[in-house]
């Protein structure tokens, strides 16, 4: 397993030739406990290697105390916004981050259903 450091997004984890791959924002040294929550989030992702089991964990992750954390640290630096987009690129091409399409789909029906209403 290697660990790169990157300029955008939080943290991602893929696979390269069977090896797991773990992203993070290099920005994230600058605050361990942060940097130590976010890491062991993508080991995670790494040892569970299953779409249907990442998503539950990305879904469990949204209710962590961390969150109020990540959300400083995004806005403290943008570029890690990133990681809230539904599309984003890798170094084989273009990837889809299934659990944020959801989010943003269900965010954006949910915005309809309430503007149809009024």
């Amino acid at each position: 397993m290697k660990i790169h450091y990157i300029n955008y997004g939080i943290g991602f984890c893929h696979n390269e030739n069977g090896k797991s791959i773990i992203e993070l924002n290099k920005h994230l040294k600058k605050y361990p406990k942060l940097h130590q929550s976010v890491l062991n989030h993508e080991l995670e992702h790494a040892r569970l290697n299953s779409k249907h089991i990442d998503f539950w964990h990305d879904l469990k992750a949204l209710f962590s105390p961390m969150n109020f954390e990540l959300t400083k640290f995004s806005l403290r630096h943008p570029s890690a916004l990133l990681s809230s987009s539904p599309i984003f690129f890798t170094k084989k091409g273009i990837a889809v981050n299934l659990f944020m399409s959801l989010v943003w789909g269900t965010t954006l029906l949910t915005g309809l259903g309430i503007w149809r209403i009024l």
